[in-house]
């Protein structure tokens, strides 16, 4: 009765193990690289959704639209005399100061690519600004950054 194994089986036996680990091994980096991209847009979008429901909650609460001017589009807005105003700071970071109180809309994961708020009018009842936002995450994702563009439309009750 023979016992052990030859140096053939051996061989045999540690290319098989080495090329099932090389597989459980790239499997796993890719689900990585997944979860990677998955908080990368969820983060995005969170901070997207927050800033639009801040809007919507802030803007028909205003009296006025002080800046941007009707017709006008600006990176800053002005309601209620200045006294509330969002903007977007050096870090890519848009800020809202509201009562001489400043805080950020948007964390930082996330970066402010763009903003546009355009006094869409009209200037008598019911004055209307259009949003549009467009934020990237400062992570790269598979060389590439994600970014996402949300535009909306408030008016002042």
């Amino acid at each position: 009765m023979k016992r052990g194994a030859t140096l053939v089986e051996l061989l045999l036996y540690t290319g098989l193990l080495s090329i099932m680990l090389l597989v459980l091994y790239q499997l796993f980096t890719l689900a990585g690289y997944q979860k990677i991209r998955e908080i990368v847009e969820d983060e995005v979008t969170s901070n997207a959704q927050k800033v639009l429901i801040d809007l919507q909650y802030t803007v028909p609460r205003s009296t006025t639209i002080d800046e941007p001017l009707i017709g006008l589009a600006s990176s800053t807005l002005r309601l209620s005399g200045g006294t509330v105003v969002y903007q977007v700071d050096a870090n890519n970071t848009l800020q809202k100061t509201e009562g001489g109180v400043t805080a950020p809309l948007t964390n930082e994961e996330v970066a402010v690519d763009s903003i546009s708020f355009t006094h869409l009018g009209p200037s008598g009842q019911s004055p209307t600004i259009s949003v549009v936002l467009t934020l990237s995450g400062r992570h790269l994702v598979e060389g590439r950054v994600r970014s996402k563009t949300v535009q909306t439309s408030v008016t002042i009750r």
